[in-house]
């Protein structure tokens, strides 16, 4: 009886105190990435790119500062850390980048796209760990919002596709030696945003696929390559 007792008793003050439930063993889950390291940029860091720009196999960075008007880039030391930053000053409010080799040197240059100036700037690769902005301007039309390189009449130079944010894309020829010919507008099926080259149909020819967003139709656009710098549009799908 006593055992009896003892054993309601036990059960009386567990109740109280509360017994936590029964634990299911936990699987750790495996660790894929670790913040190890961090760098300093320039004001409202809003977009950045990576290449191997001095051929050493080693991935740099190039991150644009809108707040400053500028482009940071970072040389990659191989070990997951970053040389400090070069700091070049680029047109107002900078808002894409893409990497090319525009004047066909062997060494990959960059192409940055300004908002507010509706510019676009070209800096040449020195191969000495540094970039040279050319004296051309380009003026690809009213608000440009991204930019995309590929070759896209065949003659083995580097050419720009830009989106502007009202229905038309500026496709702007590049000479082979980091200058570009006076861009042409084609229009599309709405407003476009952003933009991507490839041979979407394997026929050999360069396309532009391009997101339509706002008014009008919404969606994805494809412009098939003729491979002379002309293209012609599919409906949105």
């Amino acid at each position: 009886m006593k055992k009896y007792y003892l054993i309601i008793t036990l059960l009386m003050i567990f109740a109280l105190l509360g017994c936590p439930p029964p634990q299911k063993a936990s699987k750790k889950m495996p660790r894929i990435f670790a913040l190890s390291y961090s760098m300093d940029t320039g004001k409202e860091p809003s977009f950045l790119i990576t290449d191997d720009f001095n051929r050493d196999k080693i991935p740099d960075l190039v991150v644009v500062n809108s707040g400053d008007h500028s482009f940071s880039f970072f040389k990659g030391l191989g070990d997951g850390t970053f040389r400090d930053q070069l700091v070049y000053q680029t047109g107002r409010d900078p808002i894409c980048l893409v990497s090319g080799d525009f004047n066909k040197d062997g060494y990959t240059d960059i192409a940055e796209l300004n908002y507010a100036d509706q510019t676009i700037q070209v800096f040449l690769n020195t191969r000495l760990g540094s970039f040279q902005k050319t004296a051309q301007l380009l003026k690809p039309g009213k608000i440009p919002i991204n930019m995309a390189s590929g070759d896209f009449n065949e003659d083995g130079n580097l050419d720009l596709v830009v989106t502007l944010r009202f229905s038309n894309v500026a496709v702007i020829l590049g000479k082979g030696n980091g200058f570009f010919s006076e861009p042409y507008s084609m229009n599309v099926k709405g407003q476009p945003t952003a933009v991507l080259v490839g041979d979407y149909d394997k026929d050999g020819k360069t396309d532009v696929a391009v997101a339509l967003a706002g008014n009008g139709n919404k969606g994805v656009q494809v412009l098939w390559g003729k491979g002379d710098g002309k293209f012609e549009g599919s409906k949105a799908f």
